[in-house]
């Protein structure tokens, strides 16, 4: 009889600390333990059956805290759940599904490692929508991306023999002069346009004393053409300068707050700094530098 007795108030002791530890964990959403207190002058039946009301009451209020505990643990895992979802994003929002084509795209349908050729097509066909949509036909935008790699190769040729026979390797073919003696000024501006390059000198500083300020240049002017020939970089510009006899007076066509002016120049170095404005004329761009840096002139 005794050892029932302990062997219940043993158990009895227990879960009141386990529900104590559990209240821990929950605060107010769990019920306060009642505490256990023995009557000591009972008859041992008496003192056995409180004993078995109290820890059948103890154990009603586990089970109350175990559905309490299976409750949140359930509300929790949705809250991930919907988190990740968010994360995710939702797969009938239109915004996403662009977002997921894109990332297909870049990494496959897998989301393993890009597809080498499926990534050069892709590029490929960007280039030419960009052909497209500056007035190319699709057969002529074909015709140019095709071209251009065929001059890229005679370039890399022409490369190789200077370098085997001792000559210079920078002069040995200009790829960006060979296509546009082929496609012509207009095409070729086109062309810049499409690829993000500059298609004007863009002035971005006047030297004291210089030919450009005797001349009336100011920043912000647009140079389109110099002695009659168009420009569209800071590297052809100092190209020209060096052609023709030193001093002789050249006309260059500029474009200030819209409207295009003529300037007269002596040939030679003109004193001022700029770079490549893309855009094409007239088409209100942001200026840059040519290759990240100034370039003067």
């Amino acid at each position: 009889m005794i050892r029932k007795i302990a062997l219940v108030a043993v158990l009895l002791v227990a879960g009141v600390g386990i529900a104590w530890y559990i209240r821990g964990g929950f605060g107010e959403a769990a019920q306060e333990p009642v505490a256990f207190e023995p009557n000591t002058g009972a008859t041992a039946d008496v003192r056995i059956a409180d004993l078995e009301r109290a820890l059948a009451a103890q154990i009603d209020r586990s089970r109350t805290l175990e559905r309490r505990l299976a409750d949140l643990e359930g509300r929790l895992g949705s809250a991930r759940a919907g988190g990740e979802g968010g994360r995710r994003g939702n797969p009938d929002d239109p915004e996403f599904a662009q977002r997921a084509a894109e990332m297909r795209n870049r990494f496959g349908e897998d989301g393993g490692p890009p597809d080498p050729a499926a990534m050069r097509e892709r590029l490929r066909e960007q280039q030419l929508q960009r052909l497209v949509a500056q007035g190319f036909t699709r057969e002529r935008a074909e015709w140019i991306e095709r071209r251009t790699q065929e001059l890229e190769v005679q370039a890399l040729n022409a490369q190789y023999e200077a370098q085997r026979s001792g000559r210079p390797a920078q002069g040995a073919m200009d790829v960006e002069s060979a296509l546009r003696s082929e496609l012509g000024d207009t095409d070729y501006e086109r062309y810049l346009t499409a690829t993000g390059r500059p298609t004007q000198v863009q002035v971005m500083d006047v030297l004291a004393s210089s030919s450009a300020e005797r001349s009336g240049l100011q920043p912000g002017d647009q140079i389109v053409s110099y002695a009659g020939t168009r420009v569209f970089d800071m590297r052809e510009l100092n190209a020209l300068t060096r052609d023709g006899s030193p001093g002789e007076s050249v006309t260059m066509e500029v474009r200030r707050n819209g409207q295009t002016m003529q300037v007269q120049v002596p040939r030679g170095p003109l004193g001022l700094q700029g770079g490549g404005l893309r855009g094409g004329p007239g088409a209100g761009g942001q200026g840059g530098f040519r290759g990240g840096a100034r370039r003067g002139q």
